[in-house]
């Protein structure tokens, strides 16, 4: 159960945010700044994946133990 509730935490994490940088993203598009929404996309990307190597990496130390 600890994986679940741990992957469901940040499944939470990323439907909360996705819609609001979608919406800036759209908006950025709208106004001819592909540049900086190609840049706000990678970086909530980034950080999301960062996240989830984080997580994945203490729950296999947790299991090691």
């Amino acid at each position: 159960p600890i994986v679940r509730q741990r992957w469901a935490r940040l499944q939470r994490q990323l439907l909360s945010s996705a819609y609001d940088v979608a919406g800036q993203g759209r908006r950025l598009l709208d106004d001819g700044q592909s540049a900086e929404a190609h840049r706000l996309l990678t970086e909530y990307m980034a950080a999301n994946t960062g996240s989830m190597l984080r997580s994945v990496m203490q729950l296999l130390e947790e299991f090691d133990q």
